[in-house]
């Protein structure tokens, strides 16, 4: 890119967003190498909304139909997930909030002690992570286990 690399843009993006409470979903072609995924976890962290392996086979045919694919399907995934959130209730809005909100727990579904706090996360798991934890592990004496899903690459 002859400008900025992909983390400066990806950074402009997220900043735009914040500015304008704006929503623009970023997925980032990463490289099936070490490097490739530090930088990857990284863009994550910073607000990426997703990733995709850049294909490696030696038939650009399949490369340019492994893309189209796998980028059809973030995109439809990226609006899914945001039509849960109200109009008026970005995700920007939302991160802004930083807020903890106590579960919704009912007395006739639950009656034991709580043991540990249980947080599953996938893709994205990282930024939405660092936005929560260090909050709610000051509140709270409890384990807190957190489950993170991440293709075998890039828990190398």
């Amino acid at each position: 890119m002859p400008i900025m690399n992909g983390i400066e843009t990806l950074e402009e993006i997220m900043k735009f967003n914040k500015e304008n409470k704006k929503n623009i979903g970023v997925i980032m072609v990463s490289s099936l190498t070490r490097g490739g995924a530090d930088i990857t976890i990284n863009c994550l962290e910073k607000g990426a909304f997703d990733f995709i392996l850049k294909p490696a086979s030696t038939n650009p045919s399949e490369n340019i139909k492994s893309l189209n694919e796998q980028l059809l399907s973030k995109i439809k995934l990226f609006f899914f997930r945001n039509k849960r959130f109200k109009k008026t209730e970005t995700q920007s809005t939302i991160n802004e909030k930083k807020e903890i909100q106590k579960p919704k727990i009912h007395k006739k579904e639950f009656s034991g002690n709580v043991e540990a706090i249980i947080v599953g996360s996938s893709t994205g798991g990282p930024k939405a992570l660092s936005v929560f934890l260090p909050d709610l592990s000051s509140k709270t004496n409890l384990p807190i286990l957190l489950v993170q899903h991440m293709p075998p690459l890039y828990t190398a």
